[in-house]
């Protein structure tokens, strides 16, 4: 890893193609990216292997439109803590079909 060169490519409606003609032309040896995007170049580049585990956490939040009160607020989090209990979230991700990786958080 020391003599890595780290190469950025502009997250665009192309970029799994993108990355896909980066490791088909040599000009990358890895490519790293969240579960869902990863899951799409692996499958356009056949013999490609995802590596298991997780170099990054994706977060997603949820909010409220400014102004609204305390009482809102813990109401949101009661809402969505009670949808990661019952396992709505997890099941939601599962639907969208990520192959590995994402998994809804405690």
């Amino acid at each position: 890893m020391k003599s890595a060169e780290l190469v950025r490519i502009p997250l665009t409606a192309n970029f799994p193609s993108d990355a896909i003609e980066l490791l088909r032309a040599g000009k990358a040896d890895v490519f790293g990216a969240d579960a869902g995007l990863i899951a799409s170049i692996s499958a356009g580049y056949p013999g490609g292997t995802i590596v298991p585990g997780a170099f990054n956490t994706v977060r997603a939040a949820a909010a409220l439109p400014k102004g609204r009160s305390p009482a809102a607020m813990a109401r949101l989090i009661e809402i969505l803590d009670e949808a990661k209990r019952a396992g709505v979230i997890q099941q939601a991700i599962d639907r969208a079909g990520p192959k590995s990786g994402v998994r809804a958080a405690n």
